[in-house]
């Protein structure tokens, strides 16, 4: 018992696919399907993000556009595409991401503050 360690609660994911799914009415989201190092996989939609009262909070990746039919930099999913350095949904295969886990047991994705 005294060889405890202090465990990690993130876990760093690659993402190996990519979903467009309405969720409710005609709203559209991404779902980056991901997979660990240990085999584990999840299925994530979520990003972690600090509300201007600096509340932790969690934000869904809801395609938001603009006139021209591009994501809205300033929308989660167009921070979360800035973040990785990326133009486009199907550029983020392939990339890193760290995950943590929610109250409720689900994973998202974080984020530095």
């Amino acid at each position: 018992m005294n060889n405890l360690k202090l465990g990690c609660d993130t876990k760093k994911v690659i993402i190996v696919g990519t979903e467009q799914r309405e969720v409710r009415d005609g709203s559209q989201k991404i779902y980056l399907k991901v997979k660990a190092n240990d085999g584990a996989a999840y299925t994530v939609n979520e990003v972690w993000i600090d509300t201007h009262n600096q509340k932790r909070t969690t934000q869904g990746l809801w395609i938001d556009l603009d006139l021209n039919g591009n994501v809205r930099p300033s929308s989660i999913l167009g921070k979360f595409l800035s973040y990785l350095g990326v133009t486009s949904v199907p550029e983020l295969i392939n990339k890193e991401i760290e995950l943590e886990p929610k109250s409720n047991g689900f994973m998202a994705i974080s984020l530095p503050s």
